[in-house]
């Protein structure tokens, strides 16, 4: 924990002051307070939280000062955590934080949500309950509190055991924490230690004492429209302290603050007529009205079937016979058979044997409540089900995941398939990507590519029970997802189109076709997916302008065509596969064109990314391409390309194809599936002075760095510009934000720049946002990148010089034929075939530059021309004006 400065100190002690003075007037000064300092979030529909377990204590009231408490707030603060506390004492320092192990009650409390202090106060009035003793204001609700004239002792019951936690890996959702007590010398696990889910029915039973309370806090609760906050671990919010809920998504903090305080105390009898009220409380009636099923005598055929059960019992290892014996009274229950006839059976049996028949009849009790809540949620089913449908049977969900997908012999697989689908659909983290499902996972999408990964997510987050129904019999096992269920999944598409469909993913932010800026998370609307924090425009350009400052473009056009890349990465969803690339050149090594390249990955994919090797071998340079877009990479870097084996040009129709295709798909290297996402991928090629096809260089968006001299020599004032751009990317994505809403208030002018790629508006959108913000020439040093980069241009060139140079020029493609031939140009172009198909080969070169100026040795211009007399074509050359 970090020191307080003392002017920091001077300035946040108050707010310390107020929740010791909160604390104390509520607690004893040897009751042991809980302090759990919480990020909260939402993402995508979901919550999240993050507990700062190092910041998380529980000791006496009395060991705690205004200093240490102050500390506590300000790492919390740090950390964008909320500042909880727990409402009731605890037993302990450690480990007595659940429900079932509170021991006092100090207060009665309600959270009401979004609600004004004085409506609350209405609220108590209309409802006959007495004023309340506190009210804060959390921030987005109020919080009210009565204190109690004297605690409120839970003691029908012995001292709880200890909770002990562990953190263990879990092949599937990573660390889960796992609880266990120990109970009379045996270990009780809270939760099942291969797939980490609760296992409810090994959690200790609240005290009637215990329940009373609950049922009063849930009356009061009932009867003024509160939360259901009444269990008696509840925790809440620090009075004083900032409610921070989103701050992570761009949510201004609000503070916390103490609005009534009368320090009126109350007996508990006051209130004790809430608890009829109590929803709990005729939940639990309700049960207890249900019928077990009808007695049957237990014959030899029934004890024979239950063998395996009590078998297993007998074999059950230490940790789990609690289960298996549970199981098997759950078992006989709704067999019909009796205690006094079950209790014969297993009385020399496990933990039966050792602990005797008052936890045997412990067991059958709360076993009999599970059959009583599966009986009632059966007949509430067939209530709310359509006549003439049949409804699955309900399975035990007291050891379950929150949800349960069921499988038995008699039902339809596409109920199943159904079933596995809501399972996703309500966890908001599984989509479909260019129709492949994907799930959301650690800020990037993971393609569900088989069934052995389809059924480790669908564990993570619901249990599959196996349902075998019989005559006379009914047996559930739960197991993973059976494979031929997942690839039927897989390749169900009227399963798939009801997951939401991303249309593009970006971890930069973006503005979406009527150029509104996206916010985090998923938008139904537009199908984008931004999986990054909330960035307001910046006005002015201070931080671009430092980050490419020391660069040596070799012009200012050089600058512009950059910064246009720059705002391709926010203007993404307008251009998916139809954007150029950015083809950085240098003439010579060590200019920074890598750094440029990787520059545009860090705010497109808000970190470096690994580079590709340039192939001439297409096929291998596809796979290490497809390699790249797997893991999720955004920004493609070709880096330092140069050609090999003697290749005259760097050219590749896969790298065109990542350039220009609306679907990136690559075949998954030994499988049948393929790699696929929609291409919004940004390519960046980097080379020193190369030569490049001419399809190419047609894609791309030329940028030159250019230095004279030793580059080894040069001073920099920014050592380290990956370093910046990572330090400060919101900043620099706020400016290039700022320019496209300068640009929006402009009226959105488009500049009349010609490229390629207008069937979309990359150069007449960019070049606009480009112009409204005083930035001018964007693609203006294209035609002098062609004539220097494209070698059959260089070609061409050479022999329109050559054509001058002769006293009679050619007109005929024969007659440019045997010039180039003379000059041995244009070789690979025109071929080794007869002399007709050569002279065909160089009227197609003369056609396609048709209408170009080129350079004559003078220096003047000159323009090639096509002429047509009948079925003869001519072609000369006319000085340009």
């Amino acid at each position: 924990m970090a020191p307080v400065e003392p002017s920091q100190a001077s300035q946040d002690l108050p707010l310390a002051a107020t929740a010791l003075a909160f604390f104390q007037t509520l607690f004893a000064p040897e009751d042991h307070l809980l302090f759990r300092p919480t990020e909260i979030w939402s993402q995508f529909g979901r919550r999240h939280s993050r507990v700062l377990f190092k910041e998380t204590w529980c000791r006496p009231l009395r060991a705690l000062g205004e200093v240490t408490l102050l500390l506590n707030l300000r790492a919390a603060a740090a950390e964008r955590a909320n500042c909880f506390y727990g409402v009731c004492p605890r037993v302990g320092p450690e480990g007595y934080d659940q429900s079932w192990q509170i021991r006092t009650a100090r207060c009665l409390w309600a959270d009401l949500d979004h609600i004004a202090p004085p409506e609350a106060f209405e609220r108590c009035q209309a409802a006959g309950l007495p004023t309340p003793s506190m009210g804060v204001n959390s921030g987005h609700g109020v919080h009210l509190y009565w204190l109690l004239d004297e605690p409120y002792l839970i003691d029908d019951v012995g001292p709880p055991p200890q909770v002990v936690s562990e953190w263990v890996d879990h092949t599937q959702v990573g660390k889960r924490r796992l609880e266990h007590f120990v109970d009379d010398g045996e270990r009780i696990d809270l939760h099942d230690r291969k797939t980490g889910n609760r296992l409810r029915r090994n959690v200790p039973p609240l005290s009637p004492k215990a329940l009373q309370f609950q049922d009063i806090l849930a009356g009061v609760a009932e009867a003024i429209g509160g939360d259901h906050t009444q269990d008696l671990a509840r925790l809440l919010r620090v009075p004083g302290t900032m409610n921070r809920k989103d701050e992570r998504s761009g949510q201004a903090p609000v503070p916390t603050s103490i609005v009534h305080q009368s320090h009126e105390r109350y007996s508990l009898s006051t209130f004790e007529r809430f608890a009829a009220e109590s929803p709990t409380a005729k939940r639990r009636q309700q049960i207890a009205a249900i019928p077990l099923p009808a007695p049957r005598k237990l014959t030899s055929a029934g004890a024979a079937k239950l063998s395996d059960r009590i078998n297993a019992c007998r074999v059950a290892p230490a940790g789990s016979r609690s289960e298996t014996d549970f199981a098997l009274c759950a078992a006989a229950i709704r067999k019909g058979y009796q205690s006094h006839d079950i209790w014969p059976q297993v009385a020399d049996v496990g933990k039966f044997a050792e602990r005797g028949e008052d936890y045997f009849q412990r067991t059958w009790s709360k076993a009999e409540q599970v059959v009583r809540v599966e009986t009632l949620e059966r007949a509430e089913k067939a209530a709310d089900s359509h006549a003439g449908l049949k409804t699955p049977p309900v399975v035990e969900r007291f050891d379950a995941a929150d949800d349960v997908v069921v499988i038995d012999d008699a039902q339809p697989v596409a109920s199943v398939m159904k079933q596995i689908t809501d399972v996703f659909v309500a966890a908001r983290n599984t989509f479909t990507r260019t129709g492949t499902p994907v799930r959301f996972h650690n800020e990037t999408l993971e393609p569900l590519e088989d069934a052995a990964q389809l059924a480790g997510l669908l564990n993570s987050q619901a249990e599959v029970a196996i349902v075998h129904v019989g005559e006379d019999s009914f047996r559930q096992e739960f197991k993973p997802l059976p494979p031929q269920y997942g690839n039927t999944w897989l390749h169900h598409p009227t399963e798939l189109a009801r997951l939401p469909a991303i249309r593009l993913f970006t971890k930069a932010p973006v503005f979406d076709p009527d150029f509104r800026l996206v916010t985090p998370g998923y938008d139904r609307a537009t199908g984008i997916l931004y999986a990054g924090p909330a960035v307001s425009p910046v006005p002015g350009t201070e931080h671009l302008d430092r980050l490419l400052r020391e660069f040596c473009f070799q012009s200012e056009v050089d600058r512009v065509n950059y910064l246009g890349m720059l705002l391709t990465v926010v203007l993404i969803s307008h251009f998916v596969g139809s954007k150029p690339a950015a083809l950085i050149t240098g003439n010579q090594p060590s200019l920074g064109k890598s750094v440029l390249a990787q520059l545009l990955a860090i705010l497109r994919d808000a970190r470096q990314v690994e580079t590709c090797t340039y192939n001439d071998n297409d096929e291998e340079f596809e796979k290490r391409i497809a390699a790249r877009v797997r893991t999720g990479q955004t920004t493609l870097v070709i880096d330092n390309a140069k050609t090999q084996r003697g290749a005259k040009v760097i050219d590749s129709p896969c790298l065109e194809r990542c350039i220009t295709d609306p679907v990136l798909s690559f075949r998954k290297l030994g499988h049948s599936s393929e790699i696929r996402a929609e291409n919004a991928h940004i390519v960046c090629i980097t080379a020193n002075t190369p030569e490049v096809g001419r399809d190419l260089i047609t894609r791309c968006v030329p940028i030159r760095l250019f230095l004279e001299g030793d580059p080894r020599k040069r001073r920099f004032q920014l050592h380290d510009p990956e370093e910046y751009a990572a330090r400060y990317r919101l900043e620099l994505l706020g400016e290039l934000i700022g320019m496209v809403e300068a640009w929006k208030a402009a009226g959105r002018p488009l500049s009349n720049v010609e490229t390629r790629f207008n069937k979309k508006g990359w150069g007449r959108i960019v070049g606009g946002v480009l112009e409204a913000n005083g930035r001018t020439g964007l693609l203006a040093n294209v035609e002098e990148i062609e004539r220097t980069l494209d070698p059959v241009r260089a070609d061409f060139e050479q022999l329109v010089q050559a054509a001058i140079a002769r006293a009679t020029a050619p007109s005929t493609a024969s007659e440019w034929l045997s010039l180039a031939q003379s000059h041995s140009l244009l070789s690979a172009e025109l071929g080794g075939g007869t002399a007709k198909s050569q002279a065909t080969k160089m009227g197609g070169l003369l056609t396609r530059f048709s209408n170009e100026r080129f350079v004559a040795p003078t220096g003047d211009l000159v323009t090639l021309r096509g002429r047509s007399s009948g079925s003869n074509k001519t072609y000369v050359l006319e000085r340009s004006r």
